[in-house]
């Protein structure tokens, strides 16, 4: 979808893997390429995987958006790191 919209991501940012609804949260599912998970002890968070959790608050927005709008997150709380130089990981995004 965000590709339709005129996104273009290389294979470094396209690591959203699956993304679900619970209740008012949205869970995300994310991977980094092959190519990049030797990298991925180098960082607490892989900046690719951070780029990937947020593809999921568009997945959030749903219907609520207009359809030329861009959402990107400006203000953040509640975050929680819960292990480093992860290669792969579970997100829980609340809007």
């Amino acid at each position: 979808g965000l590709a339709a919209e005129g996104y273009a991501y290389g294979p470094l940012f396209q690591g959203l893997k699956s993304a679900w609804r619970a209740g008012g949260d949205v869970y995300a599912e994310v991977e980094l390429p092959a190519t990049a998970r030797k990298d991925a002890g180098t960082f607490a968070f892989h900046p690719a995987l951070l780029d990937a959790v947020l593809h999921a608050t568009d997945f959030a927005a749903g219907e609520a958006r207009e359809q030329d709008e861009i959402r990107l997150p400006f203000v953040w709380g509640g975050v929680v790191l819960r292990a480093t130089g992860a290669s792969v990981v579970r997100a829980r995004v609340r809007s």
